[in-house]
C-alpha cells in the first residue's frame, strides 16, 4: 500500500473545505434542492461571495476522485467495504439525530428520508450521491486498473478524451442518469494518469496557480450570470464540462509538486469523509444551515464573508471531531469484528 503523502492529504482537507463551502451556498442561500431561495435578497458583494463558493462542490468532488485514482491506480484489488461500513454507520447516526431534531422542534418527521438514511440505501442512491458513486467506483477499480495500467501515454490520453467527451460531458449536456458515475471514473483516471506519468507532466507551479485562479474565477462568473438570469442552465454545462476539469487538474498538479510530511495533517484528513456524510445528510443539512447557522439571516449582513467563514470552518471542526471519536472507539472494534480483505483509504 502506498504511504500516505501529507501534501495529498492536505489537498483532501482543502477539497472538503471547498465542498462544505459549496453546501453552505447551495443549501443555505440558494436552496437548489428545495425550489430556490433568497439569492436576490443579498447585496452585490454577498452575491459575488456566494458565486465564489459555488465552484467548490464540483472541484472538491473531482479532487476527491483524483486522490483515489492517484493512490489506487496500481492496485490489483480494492474493496468498498470500509466505505460502506462508514456510510451505513453515519446513516444510522444521522437518522437518529434527524428524528431527535424534529421531535425537539415539534416538526413533522419525514419517515421516508429517515428510513432511507438508516438503511443500506444510504450507499445505493437517494441519500449521498457521492457515496453511491464512490462505492461503485471502488467495485470497478480492479477492472479499470487492469486496462489503464497497460496503456501507453498516448493511449491513456485518448481514453481520457473519449470519456470526457461522451459519457461525462454528454451526460451533463443531456442530464443523463449516470453523470455521477462517469464523473467518478473520469477523475479517478485523471488522478491515475498524474500518478503514472508524473515525471512527464512539466507544468511550473506559477502556471498551475494561474490556471487554478483563472478557472475558479471563470466558474464563479458563469454562476453569477446564471443566477442573474442571463444564461440559464447553460452555465452548469459550461462549468461542469470545462472549468471544473481545468481547475481541479491545476489544483491537483500544484499539490503534487509539494513535499510535505505531517502526522497531524494525515489524522485530520482521515476524518474528511465523515465530515461529508454528517454535514450533507438529507435529514440534517437543512437543520445545520438554516437552524444552527441561520444562513438566510447571515446573507443579509454586511459582514457576511466573516460569518460564512465561521460557519464553514465551525461545521468542519465539529463534524471532524465527531468522526475522530468514531475512529478512536468504533473503528478498532469494527476491524476486530469484521476484518476487511482490502482497505481503501
Amino acid at each position: 500500500m502506498m504511504k500516505r503523502k501529507s501534501n495529498i492529504e492536505l489537498l483532501r482537507i482543502i477539497a472538503m473545505v471547498m465542498i462544505v463551502g459549496h453546501h453552505y451556498a447551495v443549501h443555505g442561500v440558494l436552496h437548489k434542492l428545495t425550489g430556490g431561495g433568497g439569492y436576490i435578497e443579498g447585496s452585490l458583494p454577498n452575491k459575488i461571495l456566494v458565486c465564489l463558493l459555488e465552484p467548490g462542490g464540483t472541484v472538491g468532488v473531482a479532487v476527491f476522485f483524483m486522490i483515489t485514482g492517484f493512490f489506487l491506480i496500481n492496485r490489483k484489488e480494492a474493496s468498498p467495504q470500509k466505505v460502506i461500513e462508514e456510510t451505513i454507520y453515519y446513516g444510522i447516526i444521522c437518522a437518529l439525530a434527524g428524528v431527535g431534531v424534529k421531535l425537539l422542534a415539534h416538526e413533522e418527521i419525514s419517515w421516508g428520508n429517515i428510513l432511507k438514511t438508516a438503511t443500506v440505501s444510504a450507499t445505493n442512491g437517494g441519500v449521498w450521491w457521492f457515496a453511491t458513486a464512490y462505492v461503485f467506483l471502488l467495485m470497478l477499480v480492479p477492472y479499470i486498473n487492469k486496462y489503464a495500467t497497460g496503456c501507453s501515454l498516448i493511449e491513456y490520453k485518448k481514453m481520457l478524451a473519449i470519456i470526457w467527451i461522451f459519457p461525462y460531458s454528454g451526460d451533463i449536456l443531456f442530464s443523463g442518469l449516470y453523470t455521477s458515475v462517469s464523473k467518478a471514473i473520469l477523475f479517478y483516471l485523471i488522478g491515475g494518469f498524474i500518478r503514472r506519468f508524473k515525471e512527464r507532466i512539466k507544468i511550473p507551479p506559477k502556471i498551475c496557480l494561474a490556471i487554478l485562479v483563472g478557472g475558479w474565477i471563470s466558474n464563479s462568473a458563469v454562476s453569477f450570470l446564471e443566477y442573474e438570469g442571463m444564461i440559464g442552465k447553460l452555465g452548469d454545462i459550461i462549468n461542469e464540462s470545462l472549468f471544473t476539469c481545468v481547475t481541479a487538474c491545476a489544483l491537483f498538479i500544484l499539490f503534487c509538486n509539494l513535499d510535505l510530511s505531517n502526522k497531524y495533517i494525515n489524522k485530520i484528513s482521515s476524518t474528511m469523509y465523515g465530515v461529508y456524510l454528517i454535514s450533507d445528510s438529507i435529514v440534517l443539512r437543512e437543520f445545520i444551515w438554516n437552524n444552527i447557522w441561520r444562513v438566510n439571516l447571515q446573507y443579509k449582513q454586511s459582514n457576511f464573508a466573516l460569518l460564512a467563514m465561521i460557519s464553514i470552518v465551525g461545521t468542519i471542526v465539529v463534524c471532524g471531531l465527531i468522526d475522530y471519536t468514531r475512529i478512536l472507539f468504533i473503528e478498532p472494534w469494527l476491524r476486530k469484528t469484521i476484518p476487511p480483505k482490502y482497505i481503501c483509504q
